[in-house]
């Protein structure tokens, strides 16, 4: 067995922090759970195309 030691945290980036602050901001009264999964990958895509934009 090794000594490494692997932890699987979220977020595990600034982008996945971002998007969830996002989607927990807003309004999710009456949402569905696959409605909110549908606002966070959105609203990653929409942060992950920015920063590619920017890194240009």
């Amino acid at each position: 067995m090794s000594d490494e030691i692997r932890l699987n945290a979220f977020p595990s980036s600034n982008l996945q922090a971002l998007a969830f602050l996002y989607v927990q901001n807003q309004d999710l009264t009456g949402k569905t759970p696959a409605q909110v999964a549908k606002m966070y990958f959105e609203a990653y895509k929409e942060i992950q195309d920015n920063n590619r934009e920017i890194r240009k």
